[in-house]
């Protein structure tokens, strides 16, 4: 069963998603780029095309996943591994190629869910300069525990036991 709000109401790009009728969530799920903790990379597809796959559900022309792929692949630092398997790289690795692809599904709403949790120190700077860079005016739901994480942000929740335990910025 899905969980409603106890209070107040969820809405994403001005739609109550309590309201919202079934055949209308594949639209606005379309409209929203998710990075979970697991990756849900495509095995049998190289890292180019797990990329490039996230912009051809949304209808993009070929000459432009031929423009911006590499473009992302580039900034995630994988330009070199774009002929490689999901299997062949690290769990960083594949962490950023679910980013890279997140981010190309150019949605107006990004939900990171522990997004940079596998990702070394060094290449979570890198990272998080590429998500930046390629989510400029874009709505950012970032889940975090480590504050460098989210050090950046607009708004910052601290929810504990189920209940907003504190709320600023940084």
């Amino acid at each position: 069963r899905e969980a409603l709000p106890t209070s107040g109401k969820v809405t994403v790009l001005g739609k109550d998603v309590a309201k919202l009728r079934r055949h209308k969530i594949p639209y606005l799920r379309r409209q929203m780029g998710i990075i979970f903790q697991d990756f849900r990379l495509i095995p049998s597809m190289t890292v180019y095309e797990n990329v490039a796959f996230a912009m051809r559900v949304v209808g993009a022309r070929e000459s432009e996943i031929k423009e911006r792929v590499p473009y992302v692949l580039e900034l995630v630092g994988l330009a070199d591994k774009e002929n490689r398997y999901p299997d062949e790289l690290s769990g960083g690795e594949q962490q950023r190629v679910a980013i890279a692809r997140a981010m190309l599904k150019n949605a107006p709403v990004v939900i990171l869910d522990e997004a940079t949790a596998y990702i070394d120190p060094e290449n979570e700077a890198l990272v998080q300069k590429a998500i930046s860079t390629l989510t400029v005016g874009k709505t950012l739901i970032v889940i975090a525990h480590r504050l460098s994480t989210i050090v950046g942000a607009d708004n910052i929740v601290v929810v504990k036991d189920g209940t907003i335990h504190a709320q600023g910025t940084h």
